[in-house]
């Protein structure tokens, strides 16, 4: 996995998102959290539930944000 330079690591609490989409939602949206270690990544975790083109639901999840890192030194 190669990581741009502008590249960002995002920290989420899985149970705030669930809940917060699923109250905040129109449609009371039930996403899921599975955990898909990568190679380059053993933390990396999937949101599952929404598609690429689902702007309400990517705002939703970006609310609940808690911390972003750099991906990467330097």
């Amino acid at each position: 996995m190669t990581l741009g330079v502008k590249a960002k690591i995002a920290v989420l609490n899985v149970g705030e998102i669930i809940n917060y989409v699923r109250t905040q939602s129109p449609d009371a949206r039930n996403l899921k959290v599975l955990y898909e270690p990568e190679e380059a990544d053993p933390s990396h975790s999937g949101i599952h539930g929404f598609r690429y083109d689902d702007h309400l639901i990517a705002d939703l999840i970006a609310e609940t944000v808690q911390e972003i890192y750099p991906a990467r030194e330097g």
